[in-house]
């Protein structure tokens, strides 16, 4: 292979990294899924324990935008005690939906989740105001530990489902942002997930590797 393709395909494979997607949300419940049009104009989120480091560039919500225009955002807490933290949020994205109906509206944001830390991920509808009646489709589920037929698979205090095998998920809601000691109280869960940073796989860093010294095998020729 000569150098200028072995370079070129050295380019192109550095873009060639796994980018895994953690659900939030119980696979198979007890619970049958339903569609909700009215949603209230609070908040919907998540709040979990994250079981190792993780760092994401997005989060998604599944819904079905109902109106237009529509603009969503995320905002990222640290929980103490089941309440959230007075430093306010870690990280804030936002995203203006352009609407194909139900599926997963990924939201940009960049965060670190930290080992053993408990977060709250919530979304807010910013355009329109709230989430509403009839301004959006949001498919909902159930998930309460001390029910029976529900999973607890979470290790440590928190009873919860093991999401990815990297975050413990103890519950889910609709809650008021003006109030959020509330605001998990209805164990209903939105279809939510987020998207890990992308790491290389094993082989590109031997192309990457490969390519670099091909380059520095070239400089010295090009020297003599």
């Amino acid at each position: 292979m000569s150098f200028k393709k072995l370079l070129a395909v050295t380019v192109l494979s550095v873009g060639c990294a796994s980018a895994a997607v953690i659900e939030m949300t119980p696979s198979n419940p007890p619970f049958v899924p339903f569609i909700a049009n009215d949603n209230g104009n609070d908040e919907i989120t998540v709040l979990f324990r994250a079981l190792s480091n993780i760092s994401i560039t997005s989060a998604g919500l599944l819904l079905d935008p109902l109106v237009s225009p529509t603009t969503l955002q995320v905002n990222i807490y640290s929980v103490v005690g089941g309440v959230r933290s007075p430093v306010g949020a870690l990280a804030t994205g936002s995203l203006a939906l352009t609407d194909v109906g139900m599926t997963y509206y990924d939201i940009p944001v960049n965060f670190t989740f930290l080992s053993g830390v408990t977060y709250d991920l919530a979304f807010q509808s910013l355009v329109p105001a709230g989430f509403g009646t009839a301004k959006y489709g949001i498919n909902l589920t159930h998930y309460d530990p001390t029910e029976a037929g529900y999973p607890n698979t979470c290790p440590g205090p928190s009873p919860g489902f093991v999401a990815g095998g990297k975050v413990c998920v103890i519950d889910g809601g609709d809650g008021n942002p003006t109030y959020p000691n509330g605001q998990w109280a209805d164990k209903n869960f939105a279809y939510m997930r987020i998207t890990e940073t992308a790491i290389p796989e094993p082989a590109t860093y031997g192309l990457i590797a490969a390519g670099l010294l091909a380059f520095a095998s070239m400089r010295r020729l090009r020297v003599k």
